[in-house]
């Protein structure tokens, strides 16, 4: 019998801490398993895995007679901490960072932008507005961040 290829394992990348998400392959058959059952369980027919503690485990894919297709997946505590200023000057920026693969939004428009993808949060008028990151679906942390009147000399010196 010949070896073929087995489809790649597609899902999320990272999941909180106690909740849960469904990996897929295409290729028909295959069994699933996880590298650390004490970070993430999984159903060996179903592939859907479960984050027990904070960690990375290596997810296999396995089909009789096939090439097996490997996927990480990381088990992020819930509320993963947001890093960056708490205030930005109006016209400047500021940068907040956090786990990769979730997504950026703001409760007041009018006062900040932020990009959903880089995190990069574009001061607009003097007021506070909340910076909101979510991941995995139900994971979201706040940041609150305030936009100030800077000088341009502030400005130039980079006072986020």
């Amino acid at each position: 019998m010949m070896a073929y290829a087995t489809e790649p394992i597609t899902g999320m990348s990272a999941i909180c801490l106690g909740t849960s998400t469904k990996l897929s392959n295409a290729t028909p058959g295959g069994r699933w398993s996880a590298s650390n059952a004490g970070v993430a369980i999984i159903d060996e027919t179903t592939g859907e895995i479960t984050g027990k503690t904070a960690g990375t485990v290596l997810v296999t894919y396995t089909v009789p007679g096939a090439d097996r297709a490997l996927f990480s997946i990381s088990v992020v505590p819930v509320g993963s901490p947001i890093q960056g200023s708490t205030n930005v000057c109006e016209g400047g920026t500021a940068r907040l960072s956090s786990i990769p693969g979730g997504a950026w939004s703001v409760n007041k428009a009018d006062i900040a932008e932020v990009d959903a993808y880089s995190g990069l949060v574009n001061g607009k008028k003097e007021g506070n507005a909340t910076i909101s990151y979510s991941f995995g679906g139900n994971c979201i942390t706040y940041h609150n961040i305030s936009v100030e009147p800077c000088s341009r000399a502030e400005k130039k010196k980079g006072k986020k």
